[in-house]
């Protein structure tokens, strides 16, 4: 509650007036209950006889802010068993890099089958790619 303090003055008054304190709600934003990625990308990262893959997804809840601690699980396509994960930072992202790769492979692709939050649910049909609708979230990369 906000508290106002109003004094009402009279020129007809002959002695002090009283403050009169009136008490009003507070408004509140409505807090969040899901999050999506607003932005999923990729790039290659060119290592001379060999490439890796990256993929940095951006997590915002359902009011636009950023989403910390949303945690990313997913595999490449290449049969490898390397860590595919991360947690999103303060600003929403993180970034999910694969091993090195040969050249003689063209494209690699992160399959993203598993988002979870302490807090908020995934929403991923409001995701910012070309398929909100692909489960899991699929995406390609590319060698330099």
């Amino acid at each position: 509650m906000f508290a106002l303090l109003l004094t009402a003055c009279s020129s007809q008054a002959t002695a002090p007036t009283t403050p009169s304190t009136i008490l009003l709600p507070e408004t509140s934003v409505p807090a969040a209950r899901s999050f999506h990625f607003h932005d999923v990308a990729s790039d290659a990262i060119n290592d001379g006889n060999t490439w890796r893959a990256r993929v940095t997804v951006a997590a915002s809840d359902d009011t636009g802010e950023p989403v910390e601690g949303a945690h990313v699980v997913g595999r490449w396509s290449a049969d490898a068993d390397w860590p595919a994960e991360c947690t999103t930072a303060g600003d929403g992202s993180c970034d999910i890099e694969s091993d090195s790769l040969r050249k003689r492979t063209a494209t690699v692709e992160l399959e993203i089958y598993e988002v979870e939050h302490a807090r908020l649910t995934y929403a991923p049909e409001r995701n910012a790619v070309p398929d909100p609708d692909q489960r899991p979230l699929t995406v390609v990369v590319r060698k330099p």
